[in-house]
């Protein structure tokens, strides 16, 4: 199977030229008629995620995820796919941003041989703002000499917790940071700068690292877990 023409990502962008666009009530209202017209299709509100929509049918199977002023749209059936465009296209101001590549930090690489999902762009962008760009790499999260300080080193306290939200964002895709993580955003007072420039330097040694989801044809979901 082709995932090119099997399974497709398209990003489409929802413009408006409302100058209060960013409004919640404007853009509640805005998600309700989508919503009103995304049903009308046939498709069916997520109970998990109320943002994303599914029409499901034994030969055709499309997804669409409402993300502010972005809709992603995936499925099976690429002429659904246009079809659903077209759509959409009749009844609000959308532009075709064509496949999908990079979203909310996130790049996604596709092949006949699967998914590649990294934030390569996302990790360089943070190393800029750190001035780490070209510093060394570390092999581990954490300092296995690890000495918490109390006193943390006194920096400009906004920069902190803005480094520290952005590495929260990046243990979607990174579960070796989780604790390391956990560790620093428990010290928003007491701040551990050593700890978080630690992070961002294992970060770097390991940038090109991702999650593959091959086109195996397998569309069953297995989750492992420790009992401990």
């Amino acid at each position: 199977m082709d995932i090119q023409n099997e399974i497709q990502f398209w990003w489409l962008y929802w413009s408006t030229q409302s100058s209060y666009c960013c409004s919640r009530i404007y853009l509640k209202v805005r998600h309700a008629k989508l919503s009103t017209a995304l049903e009308a299709l046939s498709f069916t509100r997520s109970l998990a995620d109320s943002s994303v929509y599914v029409q499901l049918s034994i030969n055709n199977n499309l997804m669409v995820l409402i993300y502010v002023d972005d809709l992603i749209i995936t499925g099976n059936n690429s002429e659904s796919i246009v079809q659903l465009k077209k759509n959409l296209q009749h009844q609000f101001p959308i532009k075709d941003l064509g496949y999908l590549k990079y979203f909310i930090g996130i790049e996604m690489t596709t092949s006949s041989k699967g998914l590649f999902l990294n934030q390569w762009k996302y990790i360089v962008d943070l190393l800029q703002d750190a001035s780490l760009l070209y510093t060394k790499f570390a092999t581990t999260p954490l300092d296995s000499k690890l000495k918490l300080d109390s006193n943390g080193e006194a920096i400009d306290s906004p920069s902190y917790h803005q480094f520290v939200g952005k590495l929260i964002y990046l243990t979607i895709m990174w579960p070796d940071i989780v604790f390391a993580v956990s560790l620093v955003s428990q010290h928003m007072h007491d701040q551990q700068l050593g700890m978080v420039k630690h992070i961002m330097q294992y970060l770097k040694g390991s940038i090109g690292r991702g999650i593959v989801t091959n086109n195996n044809k397998d569309t069953n979901i297995v989750g492992y877990f420790n009992s401990d």
